[in-house]
C-alpha cells in the first residue's frame, strides 16, 4: 500500500524536529528517523495503529518515543498521514 504524507503531517514532523534540535540535534535525528521508519512500515500493516479519536482515522503510537502519535487514514489504495501529535499537544487543530 502507498504512503502519502500530508502538508500538516510534513509540516508536524519539521516543527516537532526543529524543536528538538534546539537542544540536541542528535535526539531529534533520532525521533524524525522513528517516526518515518514507523510510518513506512504502515504501508505493510495499515491497521497496524488503534482507532483514533476522530472517526475514519487511526494513531500510531511510536514505539521507541510513545508521546509521538501519528494520525492516518487507510483508504484503499494508500495510508494517509494527516497529523503528527505530541502528547503534550492539544489536538483541536486536528
Amino acid at each position: 500500500m502507498r504512503i502519502r504524507w500530508t502538508t500538516p503531517a510534513r509540516q508536524d514532523l519539521a516543527r516537532h524536529h526543529d524543536y528538538i534540535a534546539k537542544d540536541d540535534p542528535d535526539a531529534a535525528e533520532r525521533v524524525e528517523a522513528a517516526i518515518a521508519e514507523a510510518v513506512e512500515r504502515l504501508a505493510d500493516y495499515p491497521h497496524r495503529g488503534r482507532p483514533g479519536q476522530r472517526v475514519g482515522t487511526r494513531e500510531l503510537v511510536i514505539a521507541d518515543f510513545p508521546t509521538y502519535i501519528v494520525v492516518y487514514r487507510v483508504t484503499e489504495t494508500e495510508v494517509r498521514i494527516t497529523r503528527i501529535w505530541h502528547g503534550r499537544q492539544s489536538r483541536s487543530r486536528n
